[in-house]
């Protein structure tokens, strides 16, 4: 087509768009190719080429003739991207390549560096950022790091130089805690001795390279993959098990794989198009150390719900010795026999199971047939379970909220629109990911958002829910959260030690010293409350009395989706009598929790059913104390399963009624 133009205008006008689109930084080159590869451009794009070459060409004509000439060279131009598309596709692949191969060899002899998580908020992860650096070159200033790839929630900060990236870490850890200080915007730190690319040969080569220092006698290892997407990179990727086999054969001989209690672990995690490795012993503990606590506890202490631990027993665990996972069938056996004789005693509501099966037409009722993503469909079925036990009208308070979606679905449903919905997380932006924000408390649409850990809040001081009918609500409350909640939900009334009845203030300027403890929202709804007529001629000492007397919050229920019992702990399960009633020492409590993770995890080997079961049995035994905890309380409750197995693993959700 170049070659059949007369004008050398015209000619150095395509052979300038040639150009363009060989070149790899140019997305318009990018852009053109592929609309024409696809068959009929996009509109804008036709126009942007159209306005290019027609003011090339109206620069040396502006006639009539011109305008025409550009609008045929236009569709010929057209024509000659389509023709260049393909060769454009085999070249820039092949030169990706080339740029690939030395990139992987590079991987294998460069050095590691640190991984580092935060929250979705909008710039959390640049203030985490800055505070890693900031740290790392206050307590160990001889480290000099150089960020070398972030997203919108990690980061990825390369070391060159760096001996035992585990080591280097647990030392910058170390100092961190002796100092007093704590990451506020860091969330998890991961340790790479090396990264690579995420190719199966490049991974399981820099396995080999660094397990032959670390792992040069035989020892127990395990392999800890974490993998981000492999799913939807097509069926020629390598699946998971796939990584974990070629990663074992690149181990030294003589290692045997131990999961129970390693002496060694394999951390293997991809991020970003690159995976990084990193071989520690088991027993190095690498917890970020933050203060995220302190934050909280500062944003809300002085709001009349916050009560420090409210919530929490607050009783230090004993040394644990002998915390040996099972394993032998005769030891899982005797585990699977005292745990499921502890669950079939306890006994169940019959008023609360009925309705809230989870068969398969309830599941088809609850829209499969939408194609909705699974998240969804188990919102849509937690309403459901709501609905069915008539706990759906009546103002809510969502524990770990998040997004608050469970809320928007339940406000959405429920024929009452002026209940109170409340929204509860530590979680420092506003929507959960949407804006960063420092306020303990703000309305977000409908819903009142507290920033606040559970285990400090106290119902009746939220001046929003008193004398309110409450349901207590949550998808996916992970472990001691969930205790946190129950425990929040039972105690409406006033704590142990703080019932006595303060004296009443003896003068106005008392009175008004008093009125500044309570918070604007509390005063603000005592005058809602009472209406403006009633409340202007109130004197000082007479506001003081309602607000210490006003009644507090009525818990009318509890549908909560339960998960993550791994996560549980002796200073926060709610129900220590049922542990003691069961002789469950410490130890032992510590490897229900612990065995539980078996029952979504598909463990392997000729015992693997065996541990499944027993960690569904685990949850269930977990489960029957918060019920039992709950009865004990004057509730109907049950645990039921809300949806099928195929929509989540954690398909049970602890429903309670009051009890008339």
């Amino acid at each position: 087509m170049v070659a059949a133009s007369d004008d050398e205008g015209d000619r150095a006008i395509f052979l300038l768009l040639a150009a363009q689109l060989w070149q790899a930084d140019e997305s318009i080159g990018l852009h053109a190719c592929l609309a024409a590869a696809g068959g009929v451009p996009r509109r804008g794009l036709r126009d942007h080429l159209c306005q290019e070459l027609g003011a090339a060409l109206a620069a040396r004509r502006t006639d009539r003739d011109s305008r025409r000439r550009a609008a045929e060279r236009y569709t010929a131009a057209l024509d000659f991207i389509a023709a260049l598309t393909p060769r454009v596709r085999l070249a820039r692949s092949a030169g990706a390549a080339q740029q690939r191969r030395p990139r992987e060899d590079e991987a294998l002899r460069s050095a590691g560096g640190f991984l580092l998580t935060a929250s979705h908020a909008k710039g959390e992860c640049r203030r985490a950022q800055e505070e890693f650096v900031s740290v790392a070159a206050r307590h160990l200033p001889d480290l000099v790091v150089r960020l070398g790839s972030s997203g919108t929630s990690f980061a990825f900060f390369e070391v060159s130089g760096l001996g035992d990236s585990a080591v280097t870490l647990e030392a910058l850890f170390e100092a961190m805690k002796s100092s007093g200080d704590g990451f506020r915007h860091v969330r998890r730190v991961w340790p790479f001795d090396g990264v690579c690319s995420t190719s199966m040969q490049a991974v399981a080569a820099l396995v080999k390279q660094l397990a032959a220092a670390t792992l040069s006698d035989p020892t127990d290892v395990a392999i800890q993959f974490h993998s981000t997407g492999l799913h939807t990179r097509g069926p020629s990727h390598p699946s998971r098990e796939e990584y974990i086999a070629a990663i074992g054969d690149a181990l030294p001989p003589g290692q045997q794989v131990n999961l129970s209690s390693p002496a060694m672990v394999i951390h293997v995690r991809m991020f970003d198009g690159r995976c990084g490795v990193c071989v520690r012993p088991s027993s190095q503990n690498l917890d970020c150390p933050t203060c995220h606590e302190a934050v909280y506890a500062k944003c809300s202490s002085d709001q009349l719900y916050y009560r420090l631990n409210a919530n929490c027993r607050c009783v230090p665990a004993e040394q644990m010795e002998g915390c040996a996972l099972p394993d032998t069938a005769s030891e899982l056996d005797a585990w699977q026999a005292r745990l499921a004789g502890a669950v079939s005693a306890t006994p169940s509501s019959s008023s609360i199971g009925s309705g809230v099966d989870a068969g398969q037409d309830r599941d088809r009722r609850l829209g499969r047939q939408l194609h909705v993503a699974a998240a969804e469909r188990q919102v849509v079925a937690l309403i459901e379970l709501s609905r069915s036990v008539g706990l759906l009208d009546f103002s809510t308070v969502e524990f770990g909220a998040g997004r608050g979606t469970l809320t928007d679905g339940i406000h959405a449903a429920s024929a009452a629109k002026h209940a109170v919905r409340v929204l509860v997380d530590r979680d420092r932006a506003r929507g959960g990911t949407c804006q960063y924000t420092n306020d303990s408390r703000f309305m977000e649409g409908f819903a009142l958002r507290l920033r606040i850990d559970i285990r400090n809040l106290w119902l009746p001081g939220v001046p929003e829910l008193q004398g309110c009918r409450v349901v207590g609500i949550g998808k996916h409350v992970c472990g001691c959260a969930t205790d946190y909640a129950l425990r929040c939900l039972c105690s409406t009334s006033e704590l142990p030690g703080q019932s006595e009845a303060l004296p009443p203030p003896e003068s106005e300027e008392e009175a008004a010293l008093v009125l500044k403890t309570f918070s604007r929202a509390a005063r603000k709804e005592l005058a809602r409350r009472l209406g403006g007529e009633n409340f202007a001629p109130l004197s000082l000492r007479e506001q003081v009395r309602l607000l210490r007397s006003t009644e507090p919050p009525h818990v009318a229920g509890v549908v909560i989706a339960l998960c993550c019992h791994h996560r549980c702990t002796w200073e926060s399960y709610c129900n220590p009598e049922w542990l003691e009633a069961h002789a469950v020492p410490v130890a032992d409590f510590h490897l229900i929790c612990r065995m539980s993770m078996w029952a979504a995890s598909h463990p392997a080997g000729s015992l693997g059913a065996s541990r499944q079961s027993l960690g569904r049995s685990c949850k269930h035994f977990l489960d029957a104390g918060r019920r039992d905890y709950l009865a004990r309380h004057g509730f109907n409750a049950a645990i039921v399963e809300y949806c099928s197995r195929e929509e989540t693993q954690e398909n049970r959700a602890l429903v309670a009624t009051r009890a008339q």
